[in-house]
């Protein structure tokens, strides 16, 4: 029986709830896979000491705010990393000071990548003609910010873009500063010419991953049948086997394995692998772009260790950062 499937409340979804996964169970594999984008530290029960170990799994914040939760939750789970960002749809909201902030945390816990990031035309502050151009401009802005501290910092960015592809190229292509050494699109909506189009980007090309998710893919995308899934599956065929990406993109965390298992199936079907083969290719793509290592040979040091270079080449300041809300936490960090 699958699991529950809760209403989304992350701003990657869709104003309504999602619909509820197929009452079938999804395949069973030998080979765990690794969940690359989730945010299921919006609604983690406690777990049994006697649960199965969870996957692997990058827990996305979506603004500020967030960032205390995410850094708790992958406290208390050894599975989980932290990603730590401004998505899109929040990012006209971004306080002032916020990159020098992440920037400080980023710092304090090495194993954290940058995100949820991105670009979306389709978030609701767009949609007023009287507040677009602002709120674009400020989407632009805080993802430029946040590619240059990836870069800078050498981690791994998980990135948010819909309806927005052509201008996302135009932002890696045209990015002043060092781009981050792991790239991924994540729940990726564009089509193979676009995949097509992005890898032939020359300073991006090796270090950018695409990653699938049933849950908005097929559930959100119009289903099995339809046209945009034949679309789907031709894109998924474009991209190197080595930047293929599966990803749950719940915040439930019951949902997640079931959700992981099933964007398996859907690259298993497009590629014509086995479920058990792709889960075991996908992990590995996985734990490579967590630890900021580009799959054509752009590879980093590792997002466990913060290289020196990149330590020098960061702003020279001390920051003494109190953590908003429930944290009650003092942070002292420095990027010296």
């Amino acid at each position: 029986m699958a699991a529950a499937w809760h209403e989304p409340r992350c701003g990657c979804c869709s104003p309504r709830g999602l619909p509820p996964l197929p009452t079938a169970p999804p395949p069973s594999h030998a080979a765990p896979s690794v969940d690359s984008h989730s945010h299921i530290h919006q609604h983690a029960p406690q777990l049994s000491p006697s649960a199965p170990a969870p996957l692997l799994s990058a827990v996305l914040a979506l603004d500020e705010d967030c960032w205390p939760r995410v850094l708790r939750y992958c406290a208390s789970h050894r599975s989980a990393v932290p990603g730590l960002g401004i998505h899109p749809w929040r990012a006209h909201a971004a306080a002032a000071g916020w990159d020098a902030r992440l920037a400080a945390l980023l710092a304090a816990h090495p194993a954290a990548i940058v995100g949820e990031a991105g670009l979306c035309r389709a978030a609701r502050n767009l949609r007023d003609p009287a507040g677009r151009a602002r709120a674009w401009a400020a989407q632009l802005d805080v993802l430029a910010r946040q590619l240059a501290l990836g870069g800078t910092l050498r981690r791994a960015a998980s990135l948010h873009c819909v309806k927005a592809h052509g201008a996302m190229a135009e932002c890696l292509r045209g990015a002043r500063a060092e781009l981050p050494p792991a790239v991924a699109l994540h729940s990726f909506s564009g089509g193979a010419a676009q995949v097509r189009e992005l890898l032939a980007i020359g300073r991006v090309g090796g270090r950018l991953y695409f990653g699938f998710s049933h849950t908005v893919n097929v559930a959100m995308g119009g289903g099995e049948g339809s046209r945009r899934h034949a679309a789907l599956l031709e894109a998924i065929r474009a991209v190197p086997a080595e930047a293929l990406l599966v990803e749950s993109d719940v915040d439930d965390s019951g949902s997640a394995a079931d959700a992981t298992a099933r964007a398996v199936e859907l690259v298993a079907c497009a590629r014509a692998w086995t479920c058990d083969e792709t889960a075991r290719r996908c992990a590995e793509n996985g734990r490579r772009f967590l630890r900021g290592v580009g799959w054509g040979g752009g590879a980093a040091e590792g997002a466990r260790e913060v290289d020196e270079e990149a330590a020098e080449r960061a702003e020279m300041v001390r920051l003494c950062i109190s953590i908003p809300s429930s944290s009650e936490v003092l942070v002292r960090v420095s990027l010296l």
